[in-house]
């Protein structure tokens, strides 16, 4: 089940990855005496990362982030700001994960239309295979 999506922005690649308030009240459960969750993600070519989801400690709004194992992940992928970035709750019962993460990069418009690829799949299009 696809819990957001959205396009990188300069803050995400470069110091944390905001998450919609409703898909972390609706779908990440933290325990009482913390502010954060380890979440196991499996992406695309199969590796599990463990990213942290936190919030803030005061004020009215959460206001959740990905935080610590996401700016290893956007340094090894080379993400970009407007990459798109789809998030899924998905149980991969061999290893734990119980989330899912693609990232996509927009390589060309073809008749009005943008044409997205799997970032591992970039260099693939852009080299004219």
């Amino acid at each position: 089940m696809q819990l957001f999506e959205k396009l990188l922005t300069q803050t995400d690649v470069e110091r944390r990855l905001a998450v919609p308030t409703d898909t972390f009240r609706d779908h990440f459960e933290l325990p009482r005496d913390r502010h954060y969750v380890d979440l196991l993600v499996k992406d695309s070519t199969g590796k599990i990362w463990t990213f942290r989801c936190s919030i803030r400690q005061t004020g009215n709004h959460p206001k959740p982030v990905f935080s610590a194992g996401w700016l290893e992940f956007v340094r090894i992928k080379g993400l970009q700001i407007n990459d798109q970035v789809v998030f899924h709750k998905e149980t991969d019962v061999a290893s734990e994960a119980g989330f899912k993460i693609e990232v996509k990069r927009r390589i060309t418009s073809l008749m009005g239309r943008d044409i997205w690829v799997e970032v591992e799949r970039v260099g693939y299009y852009r080299n004219g295979n």
